[in-house]
């Protein structure tokens, strides 16, 4: 039987866009159907045996409830991306679900202005999503959403045990890229508020994630010195 695959990582990531994929590939994939607060903070999540593939950044703190042999997939976008959509969406300027249920779980989140708030979670939630790697009977991987193709999806197919026929993974991934569009922020993106954290250690821990994570060492210090 084909593995269950988890598909987590930071908020504005990705998770929407690799349910859609997978969804097209053959491995139905809720977005956050499933694995959310509603569900989450009752207990142990449950996980329905009819669910193949559930793509939830909800999900990230909960990898020891999950089935033994999940593919967990933590989807990583680039700091700049994911940050600007973050402070886009007003996230830690307005009280909502999403934010009582983030600074629950990552308890660095309810402290700074919204600005360091904002630039905390993607280093936070990254971080949590990792744990996975290290929980016993799962198997994690980790790609880059702007690097995902062919060969990443099949590399996913292979650990959940699944055949992605290659004709059929490029036409996923094109048919996907049509419906579900990945947001791009321009370099005269409003990055420039972000110039309050140059030289602090927040922004010197998100360009060090990033530079683990394959973005190079100034992920975003770079952009704040085009920005401004």
């Amino acid at each position: 039987m084909p593995r269950r695959i988890l598909v987590t990582g930071c908020p504005r990531s990705g998770t929407g866009y690799m349910a859609a994929l997978l969804t097209r590939l053959g491995a139905a994939c809720g977005h956050a159907a499933h694995l959310n607060p509603a569900s989450l903070e009752l207990g142990v999540p449950s996980w329905p045996d009819a669910l193949a593939a559930e793509a939830s950044w909800y999900a990230a703190p909960y990898g020891e409830s999950l089935p033994a042999g999940t593919v967990v997939v933590h989807v990583v976008r680039s700091p700049a991306a994911a940050l600007s959509s973050l402070w886009r969406s007003r996230l830690f300027r307005t009280r909502s679900v999403d934010r009582a249920y983030l600074e629950r779980h990552a308890p660095v989140l309810p402290h700074g202005t919204p600005l360091q708030q904002t630039a905390r979670i993607w280093t936070a939630w990254n971080e949590i999503a990792e744990t996975n790697h290290d929980t016993s009977g799962l198997r994690y991987v980790r790609v880059r959403l702007e690097q995902l193709d062919e060969a990443a999806l099949r590399w996913i197919g292979d650990l959940a045990e699944r055949e992605f026929e290659p004709g059929l993974v490029r036409r996923a991934l094109v048919e996907t890229a049509r419906a579900v569009p990945i947001e791009v922020p321009a370099e005269s993106d409003a990055l420039a508020e972000w110039s309050a954290l140059r030289g602090s250690d927040l922004l010197l821990g998100i360009d060090e994630l990033a530079a683990r994570y394959g973005y190079g060492r100034a992920a975003l210090s770079g952009r704040l010195v085009r920005a401004v």
